[in-house]
């Protein structure tokens, strides 16, 4: 027996461990069929990033928004022990910093089930950023960062942004 999901999504750590992926191979098992999922339409498009975040380094993600963009969603997943900062500059050199756990608490959604964190919202010249930091749940062991930018006018504008993340306390820092 073969089950195909045909839909799609960037959201989520990629990990097989969130409540949907856990859900379709408990039932995969127990039915003895094999569940297809669709993995994107990005052909060779840069749309993750990786890498490995080291005490007293900074790490610095650039992307590009090209096009006349009124939204974007940015997710940053790492594992509960390691603790960091993350610094988002505007390619007009405007910043606004997301501290580890700062910030009102929120209730959000994402990877398929709702979770709590902590977050703020921030002004950069036209865009309005929001930003979270979850905690680890019973359904995903790892943590959060989400950063939501939305175009208060017609675009996000065009140009490179940064993402700087800065140590706090790292243990693993994949």
């Amino acid at each position: 027996l073969s089950l195909n999901l045909s839909y799609g999504t960037r959201e989520g750590a990629h990990n097989g461990r969130s409540l949907l992926e856990t859900y379709l191979n408990t039932v995969a098992s127990m039915a003895k069929c094999v569940i297809c999922v669709g993995t994107g339409n990005d052909g060779i498009g840069r749309t993750h990033a990786g890498g490995i975040l080291k005490s007293g380094e900074l790490l610095i993600i650039e992307f590009a928004v090209e096009g006349p963009e009124k939204s974007l969603e940015l997710e940053l997943w790492n594992n509960y022990s390691d603790e960091f900062d993350a610094e988002l500059t505007a390619p007009d050199g405007k910043k606004v910093t997301f501290r580890f756990g700062e910030g009102e608490p929120v209730t959000a959604f994402g990877s398929a089930f709702l979770y709590s964190a902590t977050g703020k919202s921030a002004r950069l010249g036209g865009v309005e950023v929001e930003g979270f930091w979850s905690a680890p749940t019973v359904y995903q062991n790892l943590c959060e960062l989400r950063l939501s930018l939305t175009a208060m006018g017609e675009s996000l504008g065009v140009g490179v942004w940064k993402l700087t993340l800065i140590p706090r306390r790292i243990v693993e820092g994949s």
